[in-house]
């Protein structure tokens, strides 16, 4: 999953094979202060239970 936060930070949290997330990690800082919002593209693979969330 990913989701930015309000200090711009964007962080990736993965699954861990168990229906929980792991521990979060920084993908980027100051992300996106253009933007006002995320929009997931779909389901890319094929899997399901994919959704975004904003923090």
């Amino acid at each position: 999953m990913l989701a930015r936060d309000r200090a711009g930070t964007l962080w990736r949290y993965n699954g861990a094979g168990n229906g929980s997330l792991k521990v979060r990690s920084k993908v980027f800082s100051d992300w996106g202060g253009s933007y006002n919002a995320i929009v997931g593209v779909g389901d890319i693979t094929g899997e399901v239970g994919h959704f975004l969330a904003v923090l």
